[in-house]
């Protein structure tokens, strides 16, 4: 309740508790005058004037027009409610809750995910920060599945992404906490046949080519994406180290972009999901957009041709 005090010349210190409630997720305001009930633990000033109602007053429920708390909406998430503000919702671009709250106005979804991590994912949009502490196993497991699903990348949330030991072409190898993957050895395996995917969708990354001078550097969506053949023409956005050039599932076929990349080299990787495009940055710094008319929640995507080739993920 909130407490104000009014006075006149007959009523001094009169006390007022208004009570603040929900109702059909609409904040309302209920007004109650002083009491008898109340005089025990509020007691005016001036007893000798003060002045006690026993009448309860009240007025109809009315919404608070212009506060942002009414724009409340309801998340039914594999069976478990949450409330929180579409302000909130749309306080990160080109998510899925951005999608949702475009194509409807309703203020009632159900999202038919497991309700596990969406606390975490709700503090995030909240608060701008995301922990992983005190996360169990299972939780672990289901994150990099649940941020693909609501179009949240692990650099938005600060958080260092890794290769997917679970979209790894059978030619290739990941060491150092699956930071660096490396191509076998074996001269007969030498070919666009071997690419993996990072385990979460990434919006900045840099990328360091250890050995080999025939990578494929780029990001691409988990759907369609093979490990053990040529994806750089199929699908995804790439940029070719050999000879500079990009690539793409949308029909760049070699487009001349930047300088080569050889062994040691780094380049750094940006997609601005608000614009929709993809720059790359080599060692020199310099940025340019590279691919224009991009969606959707985009994986970090290597493939590499020589047997023995090896890149790595720099924090």
């Amino acid at each position: 309740g909130v407490f104000t005090e009014e006075g006149d010349q007959k009523k001094q210190n009169c006390i007022r508790l208004t009570f603040r409630y929900w109702k059909n997720t609409q904040p309302c305001w209920r007004e109650a005058g002083t009491s008898h009930t109340l005089h025990k633990m509020f007691r005016p000033k001036n007893k000798k004037d003060g002045k006690y109602s026993r009448t309860m007053h009240t007025k109809p429920n009315v919404a608070l027009k212009g506060n942002n708390c009414l724009d409340v909406v309801k998340i039914n998430v594999g069976g478990r409610l949450f409330m929180t503000k579409r302000s909130t919702l749309l306080s990160t671009p080109g998510t899925y809750f951005a999608r949702m709250l475009q194509l409807s106005d309703s203020k009632e979804f159900f999202i038919d995910r497991n309700p596990k991590n969406f606390q975490r994912i709700l503090d995030y949009l909240r608060s701008g920060v995301f922990t992983e502490e005190g996360m169990s196993n299972y939780a672990k497991a289901l994150l990099p599945a649940d941020l693909e699903f609501y179009g949240i990348t692990l650099s938005t949330l600060g958080l260092s992404t890794s290769f997917d030991s679970q979209t790894c072409g059978k030619n290739l190898v990941l060491t150092e906490n699956n930071m660096v993957v490396t191509k076998s050895s074996d001269p007969s395996t030498a070919g666009w046949n071997s690419a993996v995917l990072s385990a979460q969708p990434i919006e900045k990354c840099s990328i360091r080519v250890l050995t080999g001078n025939c990578v494929m550097i780029g990001l691409a969506p988990r759907e369609g994406f093979s490990c053990d053949d040529e994806n750089y023409r199929r699908t995804g956005y790439f940029f070719y180290t050999s000879n500079g050039s990009l690539y793409s599932g949308i029909g760049d076929v070699g487009t001349r972009y930047n300088d080569t990349l050889n062994a040691g080299d780094t380049i750094s990787i940006e997609y601005d999901r608000t614009k929709g495009t993809i720059s790359f940055a080599g060692s020199s710094g310099d940025k340019r957009v590279a691919f224009a008319g991009v969606d959707g929640p985009l994986h970090l995507a290597i493939e590499l041709w020589n047997h023995g080739s090896a890149v790595q993920i720099l924090e």
